[in-house]
């Protein structure tokens, strides 16, 4: 049912003589199934995927062993973590003021101008159907309507101010695609309350719609890792930034420094 349904979104916006399409591809389950989603309707995929600087992570080295068995070209970027202060200040200049945000866009700043093609597909969005950041288990696990209120809001508000990724996309004459941002695919999660999506095992339903294609390519069937985490991002942030010129207020969250760029920028408008 799922895989329809991501097969569908992407035929719609994917014009027919584009034979190949970019895919941001981690080691996770909803980028690999968005690869196996294009693979369905006949594209050709280049899969790339990001490390800082040459420290390679399970998520890098899973990107590249999928996209090996299934013949997708590949392409790792390595972010260059020297210029972590003047890339922390593009973010901020962007419009990035929330440490989620920015530490989510950090490796756009690299991707975006690598990437050939004009279509480039993801699966950012697909993480808020699961539920699985600590504010979300800790204050709207239960009932399944507070669940589904958050749910409905993560796609509503994506779809109402877009997101950092996309518009630096947009800015580059290129078009980002998450197939699971549609209505169909939320209405198809909204029928299921948290325990539902999340057991015997996390995103279960997507691994068995496509149970073949995740076989062959055996994916871990474990607790999900943000890629901020698992790539370095947030540690970087925290032990370089804190330690930087730039903690001028000499914060001890990164959190906190982020707020005093962010006041600082509404100051200057």
């Amino acid at each position: 049912m799922i895989a329809s349904l991501l097969q569908n979104e992407l035929q719609k916006i994917i014009p027919k003589e584009e034979k190949t399409v970019a895919l941001l591809l981690s080691g996770g389950v909803d980028s690999i199934s968005a690869g196996f989603s294009l693979d369905a309707i006949g594209k050709r995929v280049h899969a790339y995927s990001f490390q800082l600087d040459d420290t390679p992570t399970s998520d890098t080295q899973k990107a590249e062993e999928v996209s090996r068995i299934r013949g997708w070209q590949f392409t790792l970027v390595k972010i260059p973590t020297k210029n972590l202060e003047k890339d922390f200040l593009k973010l901020i200049q962007l419009g990035c003021t929330l440490k989620t945000r920015v530490e989510a866009t950090y490796p756009f700043l690299y991707l975006i101008p690598v990437i050939k093609e004009k279509y480039i597909v993801s699966a950012l969005i697909a993480d808020h159907y699961y539920g699985l950041t600590k504010r979300v288990i800790l204050h709207f696990k239960y009932p399944k309507s507070e669940f589904d209120y958050v749910r409905n809001h993560a796609v509503k508000h994506y779809l109402k101010h877009k997101d950092f990724p996309q518009m630096m996309a947009q800015q580059a004459g290129k078009v980002m695609i998450d197939p699971y941002l549609c209505q169909e695919v939320l209405d198809y999660f909204l029928q299921f309350d948290w325990d539902e999506v999340n057991k015997p095992f996390q995103k279960h339903h997507v691994v068995r719609d496509y149970d073949a294609d995740f076989q062959n390519v055996n994916i871990f069937k474990g607790n999900h890792q943000d890629y901020k985490v698992v790539s370095g991002i947030s540690k970087l942030f925290e032990e370089k930034l804190l330690k930087s010129t730039l903690n001028f207020k000499h914060r001890i969250r990164i959190l906190d420094l982020i707020r005093d760029y962010a006041k600082l920028r509404t100051q200057s408008r």
